[in-house]
């Protein structure tokens, strides 16, 4: 690194960490979780399918499972709902992965489409509630 590129580093690295010290800390800790995550060769992910009632869950759930994640049922909303919602099962998905966030989206996207899957939710796992707890990631 020369040092012309070394003081530019030195000088935005400074910014950067001015701007996180205004900013609330539960904020600056979701940032910084993100940044280690997105730097990260493997981390653990998250998504959340919504199935309706007449979908093929088991195929969608043996090709997540072929692919190398698991996949539970979370929760179901069966057809006499009080609230008039449709039947609808929830899946979670989890595991770890080398994809970032926006590519597991689009992955498990692809995977479970093709049985009337619906991804609402997918992206990193939420931080360890306990930080000094292992995790299945290199940060």
């Amino acid at each position: 690194m020369t040092d012309e590129t070394e003081t530019y580093f030195s000088e935005a690295l400074m910014a950067i960490f001015r701007l996180l010290k205004t900013m609330p800390r539960n904020e600056r800790e979701e940032l910084l979780y993100h940044v280690r995550c997105s730097l990260a060769d493997v981390n653990r992910m998250y998504g959340q399918v919504l199935f309706s009632d007449g979908d093929d869950l088991d195929g969608a759930i043996a090709a997540i499972r072929a692919q190398g994640f698991e996949a539970d049922i979370e929760h179901v909303i069966d057809e006499d709902d009080p609230d008039g919602c449709p039947p609808t099962i929830f899946v979670a998905v989890t595991g770890t992965s080398e994809l970032r966030d926006g590519q597991f989206l689009n992955w498990l996207s692809a995977v479970v489409e093709p049985f009337g899957g619906n991804v609402m939710e997918a992206g990193y796992a939420d931080p360890s509630p306990n930080p000094n707890a292992p995790r299945p990631t290199d940060h």
